[in-house]
């Protein structure tokens, strides 16, 4: 019996042979899907920053440069958010708009253990974040797979100033993404023969069925995004908005009119993020 393992007897001996499963195959399927990750990474680098081809991105070699600050440059104070009460925050920082660095807000946040790059691809890896604008105005967006694979890449680590999430409406699922149009009067047409005459009920019929399928399609489609968007929301219940900022008048605005107020940001060194 042949299954991975050939084991031949003899009278007094007993021989196992294995065999290795030919690796081409998945090496090419690995191959193919990084180079369609890529594709869609390079696309997404032209549309945000037209004024570069895609050779110029790495020409200073910044990543080759040192940008540590210093600890006796670097002197803004530093509170912890469980030692500093609101009205001292308000007072010392708030009222004299004097900076200083919060440390310890994520502390209890379940961001703080969920947000690795394992539970974001599981999870959000099909959901599309802004990284970007193009000449027109226009959003560029990259599904979070595809971004996650560039800041892993030797191009996300290397480029001058990467590529980078910043996104107002993180929350909201179906954007960046082609949604399924109608078909053409082309592909509408009937197939055999004349649209007049007998072949009328048969185009007729078929142009129903197609209908229907589309509106099936259109139906389940929506479906999924609803799904996604109700599993996005554990994005929003991650985390809580420190003491400090709670009091927001925008809020009385209601969320269709509020300008935005809240950011997904990720992104790798020298991003700005």
């Amino acid at each position: 019996m042949l299954n991975n393992t050939t084991t031949t007897t003899q009278p007094h001996q007993t021989t196992t042979l294995k065999l290795n499963k030919p690796q081409a195959s998945t090496n090419v399927i690995k191959d193919s899907k990084a180079r369609h990750y890529e594709r869609k990474i390079d696309k997404a680098k032209l549309g945000a920053r037209s004024e570069l081809d895609l050779f110029s991105w790495r020409k200073y070699n910044y990543a080759a440069n040192n940008y540590h600050i210093p600890p006796h440059v670097d002197t803004v104070e530093r509170i912890d958010i469980d030692e500093v009460s609101k009205d001292e925050f308000i007072r010392r920082f708030e009222e004299v708009s004097l900076p200083v660095v919060i440390q310890g807000c994520t502390r209890k946040w379940s961001a703080e253990h969920n947000w690795n790059k394992e539970y974001l691809l599981a999870h959000y890896g099909e959901q599309t974040f802004k990284v970007g604008e193009d000449d027109d105005g226009d959003n560029v967006y990259l599904k979070l797979k595809h971004f996650l694979h560039y800041v892993d890449s030797l191009a996300g680590q290397n480029d001058d100033s990467p590529l980078y999430i910043f996104d107002s409406g993180f929350e909201k699922l179906g954007r960046g993404q082609r949604k399924k149009g109608k078909k053409t009067d082309s592909e509408n047409r009937p197939v055999n023969g004349s649209s007049s005459g007998s072949e009328v009920p048969v185009s007729k019929r078929r142009k129903v069925v197609e209908e229907e399928s589309q509106e099936g399609e259109k139906r389940e489609e929506k479906r999924k995004w609803k799904e996604e968007e109700r599993r996005s929301k554990t994005l929003l219940d991650d985390y809580a908005v420190p003491e400090y900022f709670v009091d927001d008048l925008f809020r009385l605005t209601g969320e269709r009119r509020r300008p935005p107020y809240r950011w997904f940001v990720m992104g790798g060194a020298r991003s700005g993020t």
